[in-house]
């Protein structure tokens, strides 16, 4: 979708975070189709994602094929080894971002953590349209569940999976995780970028 939507010559890491963004959003839309047409099930926490891969996975595979075995030298091969820490404040830099990462991560393993906005109101949005079997109104006048709700929407999908709620919780805190690891990874991309670089 990315590669259609933005036939712009971009980079590896741009092509992934623009992919995997635009890639959230379309899952997001999906979920809230679904939604309305009550559609929310067992089924769906499995066949989503895999309509997602199917429709996905042959350009990717394209796309590293070609990464990996060209040799124009108009479009040169990537450079790894200029993403790992050449010098000593790199290398304390890149050793920070890896304990501050781990730091985050041991926090998501224990729903004890979930943030305020979670409690609230995201997680039980999520659990309120996972019991429904779809998108349903409020009729209690709850007014946060008016509130714009992508995340609510993917933990949604999260409390779709088989398990209890415990399960459901740790999968909600591992979406917004892998969020947060993207992010991470867009901040030098995008500053990169902007820098000419």
């Amino acid at each position: 979708v990315c590669r259609r939507l933005m036939p712009l010559e971009l980079t590896v890491c741009e092509r992934f975070i623009l992919s995997f963004t635009l890639g959230v959003l379309l899952f997001f839309f999906g979920v809230f189709a679904a939604g309305c047409v009550d559609l929310y099930g067992r089924a769906l926490f499995l066949i989503w994602p895999l309509l997602l891969l199917a429709y996905g996975a042959p350009q990717v595979v394209f796309d590293l094929k070609f990464t990996l075995t060209n040799t124009n030298e108009s479009q040169a091969r990537p450079d790894w080894r200029a993403l790992m820490p050449s010098t000593f404040p790199q290398l304390v830099a890149c050793a920070f971002l890896c304990i501050g990462t781990l730091g985050v991560y041991l926090q998501v393993m224990t729903p004890h953590n979930l943030g305020a906005d979670c409690y609230w109101y995201h997680v039980p949005i999520a659990e309120s349209f996972a019991a429904a079997g779809g998108i349903r109104r409020f009729a209690e006048g709850w007014y946060v569940g008016a509130y714009p709700q992508l995340v609510s929407f993917l933990y949604t999908w999260a409390f779709l999976a088989p398990g209890g709620l415990l399960d459901h919780v740790l999968l909600c805190m591992h979406i917004e995780f892998a969020l947060f690891l993207v992010t991470l990874l867009a901040i030098g991309v995008f500053a990169a970028r902007l820098l000419g670089r």
